[in-house]
């Protein structure tokens, strides 16, 4: 079956009434047979027509045949070799899933029906909306595994497709909760949790997630509620290296900005400091790291033998918003960051910006820093 042919358009007649794109079953250079299909409160109705190609070639209905006027002993004969046969076989097979899907009773409709064994899929004006809804469905394992089955490439697509759009839903959700929540650090830790993926946008090579709000040196035995322990907020792997990383999330509130330094308001020399909050978390996340480090060995190792080692641990800080620094302020800022080693701060507007890029997402046209 062509592509022309799998493409009817159904057009309403009257309340209930389609008709349907004509198909040719056979043509020669002279004539041809076009087959008809009609739709009328779900049942079927058809008829086929003769055509003759007139002298400037658009193709006439060869007058019909008044059966009530030919003589007893005669009648019409329309002759179809074997491939209209079979085309005429599968037109009436479309139109019959056609008929049984719900149609509205009026406006026009554009339907793609694929072989017997496949389903008749919408398209044109619905077709946006049909993959909306089946993105969104929530198919069972036994729903994918006959996916996988019958048509493992259509399974492939969709559930690319369908992590794409969840994704791009998340990353939304992302943005509305740096309003909604821009204080509430266990929040973002539930967040991030369930989201990990967001996270390794944040380091420049390929990660893997181990763990969240896990000890990682410190102390000899116990748990996040003993003292002199060191907790990590998520505990990665570098795919290349397998060192570890630790990630520590600030909100997206924390100040990152102090107070003036030293210089000139808008002017070169115009520094500021890094805020309290910010400063600290550094020396916290290199606390972390030395710690993770000095006790690698009864701590992190035991707990991944064969998938982690310690020769170039990093760290990432996730912590407050650029949005609403001034020039001067996010010089300062990025002098401060850029200089740290084996440490990355990334500001909450910044992953979100990173993610939107990685998910070709639109970003906001406001001129960047």
């Amino acid at each position: 079956m062509s592509d022309d042919d799998a493409l009817i358009h159904t057009e309403t007649v009257s309340w209930g009434f389609r008709t349907t794109s004509p198909i040719v079953l056979d043509e020669t250079s002279r004539t041809r047979t076009v087959f008809m299909g009609e739709i009328h409160d779900g049942k079927l109705r058809s008829h086929m027509v003769r055509q003759r190609k007139g002298e400037g070639g658009e193709w006439l209905d060869i007058n019909e045949v008044n059966f009530n006027q030919i003589p007893p002993d005669a009648g019409v004969k329309i002759e179809l070799n074997t491939a209209a046969t079979e085309r005429l076989f599968d037109r009436l097979v479309q139109l019959r899933r056609i008929a049984d899907s719900e149609l509205p009773p009026s406006g026009s409709k554009d339907f793609v029906v694929a072989p017997a064994e496949e389903v008749v899929r919408v398209v044109g004006r619905e077709r946006a909306q049909a993959i909306r809804i089946l993105l969104a469905l929530p198919l069972t394992q036994e729903d994918w595994e006959a996916l996988i089955e019958s048509a493992p490439d259509i399974a492939i697509s969709l559930a690319e497709a369908q992590l794409l759009h969840q994704r791009k839903a998340t990353i939304d959700e992302f943005e509305s909760s740096l309003r909604e929540h821009s204080d509430d650090e266990a929040f973002w830790q539930e967040f991030f949790k369930k989201n990990p993926w967001m996270l390794e946008a944040a380091f420049s090579a390929a990660v893997v997630l181990l763990a969240d709000d896990i000890y990682i040196g410190g102390k000899r035995a116990g748990s996040r509620h003993g003292l002199g322990g060191s907790v990590a907020d998520f505990l990665f792997s570098d795919e290349s290296t397998k060192s570890f990383a630790v990630v520590e999330i600030k909100t997206p509130s924390t100040r990152l900005i102090g107070a003036r330094y030293r210089g000139s308001p808008n002017e070169a020399n115009e520094i500021f400091s890094p805020s309290s909050e910010l400063s600290g978390a550094v020396v916290q996340v290199g606390n972390q790291i030395a710690s993770a480090v000095a006790d690698f060995d009864h701590v992190l190792r035991e707990s991944y033998p064969t998938n982690l080692d310690r020769v170039h641990p990093k760290g990432v800080l996730i912590v407050g918003q650029k949005d609403g620094l001034g020039p001067r302020e996010l010089a300062s800022f990025n002098l401060f960051r850029h200089k740290l080693f084996s440490l990355t701060v990334i500001a909450y507007d910044e992953l979100l910006r990173r993610l939107r890029i990685m998910y070709d997402l639109e970003i906001p046209t406001a001129p960047e820093q």
